[in-house]
């Protein structure tokens, strides 16, 4: 599937010289601690430091402040079962109850939907409102009921052999089939991304249940994003989100490809 590819700038002129100045900006700020790395959105980049800064920090609300903090980093990179204990860990060294609604919700997440009710009662009783998520608890006791009804109406979904582990999203259909964007081993290049600690996202396409990926160009060794394929199949307008060092900014443009001979 060849296709010449290259940025879009029509009506976006402004918007990619402004982030022309923002990413010259960027890069003055070298990431040396767990805090820069979180607000730089580099959340596998921060656990580690914030690890290490919880371990040497000597109160409790700031050990509270860093918890809350590995909580949001291991949300944000899809793993709640981590984020679980740090964001009980940030409430029970004085963070705040938003610590412990987002450890709730995290149980809920996780499918741990009886220890999610407890959490979110704890919270309501925190709260001085004890229906104040009441429809979170119900939804929890539903999931937990359709979990373990077994009639003829049940329906069970299986996932398709394509599923990794991995992040799979934005689907779009080209030439009748299935495209969609992952971050599977099988991406282009050898580098970790600093936000999720996975490799970079690439376009795939699913073919009699194989996912293959797209060639270069559409692929890079950067973030390729929800793509959008013309009725015909001849044109695409794709994100890809670039930066030039390993830990640094990176920033996205919106790039248009065409098939031309085939």
């Amino acid at each position: 599937m060849p296709f010449l590819i290259r940025p879009f700038f029509a009506g976006v002129m402004i918007v990619s010289i402004f982030a022309g100045i923002m990413w010259s900006c960027a890069y003055t700020e070298k990431i040396k601690d767990g805090q820069t790395a979180f607000e730089r959105k580099q959340y596998a980049v921060a656990i580690p430091m914030l690890a290490k800064s919880f371990e040497r920090a000597k109160r409790k609300t700031e050990q509270g402040q860093i918890a809350f903090l590995l909580g949001e980093c291991y949300r944000r990179t899809n793993k709640p079962t981590e984020a679980i204990d740090w964001y009980r860990t940030a409430f029970d060294y004085q963070y705040g109850l938003e610590a412990l609604k987002q450890h709730a919700l995290a149980l809920k997440e996780n499918g741990q939907y009886r220890e999610a009710i407890d959490a979110f009662r704890e919270l309501g009783f925190e709260l001085g409102s004890p229906y104040e998520y009441r429809r979170e608890i119900n939804s929890c006791e539903r999931a937990i009921e359709w979990t373990a009804a077994k009639d003829e109406k049940t329906v069970r979904v299986l996932p398709s052999p394509a599923n990794t582990p991995s992040a799979e999203y934005a689907p779009a259909v080209y030439a009748k089939n299935l495209v969609f964007v992952s971050d599977r081993p099988a991406s282009l290049g050898d580098d970790m991304y600093p936000w999720t600690g996975r490799d970079y996202s690439d376009l795939f396409f699913l073919e009699d249940d194989m996912a293959l990926p797209f060639p270069s160009p559409l692929n890079s060794e950067f973030n390729e994003g929800p793509a959008s394929f013309s009725a015909d199949g001849k044109e695409v307008f794709l994100t890809r989100c670039s930066s030039p060092g390993k830990f640094e900014d990176g920033f996205c443009k919106i790039w248009h490809s065409t098939l031309i001979d085939g």
